[in-house]
């Protein structure tokens, strides 16, 4: 399996999730001045957020969501853990992560709350067997994994 297919296809997906889209109004047809369903201040910044989604993803900009992660190393072993903010691609330089592509040198990504602690692992890419998505998480869903590690450590 590829995995930069994978992270490509995965990235690209979540920019999707929860959009439909809409009919475009009849040619000559006025715009209503109000949806019977909402207020007009809200169906205006309904419609703001709508049309900053669909430059998003016109621009190919990444949605920043965690998503639970599973990867399997090239010696066998498994990993189960979270990947942050959509930082699906990163590489180390100095002290601090920085965005990367997944052929750049010493690219890899943070995998968070494997075995059991809150801390990350970096794993770099040229050890990547597989890769693959297994959910996308909230933030109370990450809230929630990060209180159970607290507990668990007590």
């Amino acid at each position: 399996m590829k995995w930069h297919l994978v992270v490509a296809v995965a990235a690209s997906s979540l920019s999707l999730v929860g959009q439909t889209p809409v009919p475009p109004a009849p040619a000559g047809a006025a715009p209503s001045s109000q949806d019977p369903v909402r207020p007009s201040s809200e169906q205006n910044r309904v419609d703001q957020r709508a049309q900053s989604m669909r430059q998003q993803i016109e621009s190919g900009r990444a949605v920043h969501s965690h998503v639970r992660v599973q990867v399997r190393l090239k010696n066998g072993n498994k990993l189960v853990g979270v990947v942050k903010d959509g930082k699906l691609v990163e590489r180390v330089d100095g002290l601090r992560f920085v965005e990367a592509q997944a052929k750049d040198r010493g690219a890899g990504i943070r995998l968070w709350y494997t075995g059991g602690t809150r801390n990350f692992v970096f794993v770099p890419f040229g050890d990547f067997a597989e890769y693959e998505v297994l959910q996308q998480l909230s933030n109370k869903q990450l809230l929630a994994i990060e209180n159970d590690m607290q507990m668990n450590e007590r």
